[in-house]
C-alpha cells in the first residue's frame, strides 16, 4: 500500500484545494499525475451530483481542517452516492476514486464505457 509522510499543518489556506488527491499532496510524487487527474475529475463530479465534497462532511466544510480531510481519505470510503442515481455513475465514480492509483479507473477505460462514448460521439 502507499506510504505517507507527515503533514505538518492542518491549514488547508496554505495547502491544495480538496480537489487534488491527498496521496500526491503526501508523497509528492508527479509521475501519477494521469491517476490524480482521474481522482480530481471523480471528486468534482461527485460534488456536482451531490452538491458536497466526498470526504468533507457539510457541517465541516468551513472548518479548513486538512488533517481530518487527509485522514478521511486514507481510512473512510467516500460518503455514498444517492440511490437515484444510476449504477453506473455510482460505479464509475467509485472507479475514479480508488485510492490505490495503480487500480483506478484510466481515462482511456473512462472513454470506453459505452455512456461516455455516447456522449462524446454525440449520439
Amino acid at each position: 500500500m502507499l506510504q505517507y509522510s507527515v503533514i505538518e499543518t492542518n491549514d488547508m489556506s496554505r495547502n491544495p484545494p480538496p480537489y487534488d488527491n491527498v496521496v500526491l499532496i503526501l508523497e509528492k510524487k508527479l509521475e501519477k499525475r494521469k491517476a490524480v487527474d482521474v481522482w480530481a475529475c471523480g471528486i468534482v463530479i461527485y460534488e456536482l451530483i451531490m452538491l458536497q465534497h466526498p470526504f468533507i462532511r457539510n457541517e465541516e466544510a468551513q472548518q479548513n481542517c486538512l488533517g481530518a480531510l487527509i485522514h478521511r481519505v486514507r481510512n473512510e470510503n467516500p460518503q455514498d452516492l444517492s440511490t437515484h442515481f444510476s449504477e453506473n455513475l455510482k460505479n464509475l465514480i467509485k472507479a475514479m476514486l480508488e485510492k490505490d492509483p495503480t487500480q483506478r479507473i484510466t481515462s482511456e477505460q473512462i472513454l470506453l464505457i459505452p455512456e461516455v462514448a455516447q456522449r462524446l460521439g454525440g449520439n
